[in-house]
């Protein structure tokens, strides 16, 4: 009897260490936390990560993005698909991770050391790196090779050169899409991944094939946005009226001339610019 309470004390004391020794350690207090462009009832918990994953990528990061994480965008709730929508919650939030799941199963990404900005040029550095979740949970991270500084990608509306989000490679002037690590279209449906970039040149490709079909997508914050980020946030979230609001006569006009209709082509709808569900959208 007095062996068995021994060996029962001995058990309960070794749970007891190992308990403090989760608690003490530097991630112990890290989030990882649902939604919050949504309201309450309709947030969700990020599903192609979790915490543990998580805690695998946090000594890559600078300690103040090692602390919170919180979902911004997801292309399942009821944000919105369109890359107008996409740029409305995910630009000036600060470092980010962006997860793709494809049609074929795949889980990968990348870690975006500033905040996502339209531009029409690479920027960031490299700190920035890409991941891949396998089927068993592990994560792979392929850190920057040195060799170029083509890092972070976000173009829109542009006829000569790719339009989407991307990480690594190079685009092609009067090119489609580029050559790209990881690469979203502007409808945030397709992409690539090609192995081997010079940005990231031990790199496999990081989808279920280098042409892919986007299932989920995810973009998590990683970081608290600074003042001039929350300013520049207000701003876009900011409804506004906007001069490309309902206009019969110039849209016939537009129509005559074989002019595409802008908002169709991004998605936007006219309650983005803050109009009625009836209005229409000039080209």
């Amino acid at each position: 009897m007095g062996g068995t309470s021994s060996k029962d004390d001995e058990k309960e004391d070794t749970l007891a260490q190992d308990v403090e020794r989760v608690r003490q350690t530097p991630y112990a207090k890290f989030k990882l936390m649902g939604d919050t462009c949504l309201p309450p009832d309709e947030r969700e918990m990020p599903r192609l990560i979790n915490r543990e994953q998580a805690v695998n990528l946090l000594p890559y990061l600078e300690k103040e993005n090692q602390q919170e994480w919180r979902m911004v965008y997801n292309n399942y709730s009821s944000y919105g698909t369109s890359i107008r929508q996409f740029q409305k919650h995910v630009t000036h939030r600060g470092p980010c991770l962006m997860l793709v799941r494809d049609k074929g199963g795949a889980t990968f990404g990348c870690y975006a050391a500033e905040s996502w900005r339209v531009t029409n040029a690479f920027y960031g550095d490299g700190r920035c790196f890409l991941f891949k979740i396998s089927e068993g949970g592990s994560v792979e991270r392929i850190e920057y090779s040195g060799k170029d500084t083509n890092f972070m990608y976000l173009n829109l509306g542009k006829d000569t050169m790719p339009n989407g989000i991307a990480m690594g490679g190079r685009f092609d002037i009067g090119g489609d899409n580029g050559w790209f690590a990881l690469y979203v279209d502007d409808d945030l449906k397709f992409g690539h991944s090609h192995e081997r970039t010079l940005t990231f040149e031990r790199q496999p490709c990081l989808a279920s094939s280098t042409e892919f079909e986007v299932d989920l997508l995810e973009i998590i914050r990683v970081s608290l946005p600074s003042e001039e980020e929350e300013r520049k946030i207000a701003e876009m979230m900011a409804t506004k009226k906007s001069a490309l609001l309902k206009n019969p006569d110039a849209r016939a006009v537009m129509d005559a001339m074989g002019k595409e209709n802008w908002a169709a082509r991004a998605g936007v709808k006219a309650e983005d610019l803050g109009g009625d569900s009836d209005d229409e959208l000039l080209g």
